[in-house]
């Protein structure tokens, strides 16, 4: 259950924040993103608290689990590049129309 909370809940609500935040961005703003999510989730007190990275695997744990929020910030990257509107996002609130195809 954790699992599918993880990958399905808590993936889609970021996806749709980056979406709602960054709309029409560059693909690569995505990247940021999932670097973003994985700092967030590296510094908070309960990942070492229940023991990780030690207990885990250590720095290949950390490896792993900041490679694996890049490819799911660019995936969420250039899906909102290639189908978000052009009017979501921070540009739309400025009212500026993107210049990019």
């Amino acid at each position: 259950m954790g699992a599918a909370y993880h990958f399905l809940l808590n993936g889609a609500a970021w996806g749709a924040a980056y979406a709602l935040l960054f709309g029409k961005a560059p693909w690569w703003l995505g990247l940021l993103f999932g670097f973003f999510i994985w700092s967030v989730l590296v510094l908070s007190p309960p990942f070492y608290r229940w023991g990780f990275p030690g207990a885990a695997g250590g720095v290949l744990l950390l490896a792993s689990l900041l490679l694996a929020h890049f490819v799911y910030g660019g995936v969420v990257g250039a899906v909102t590049q290639r189908w978000v509107f052009p009017e979501v996002g921070m540009e739309g609130v400025k009212a500026i129309r993107p210049l990019y195809a």
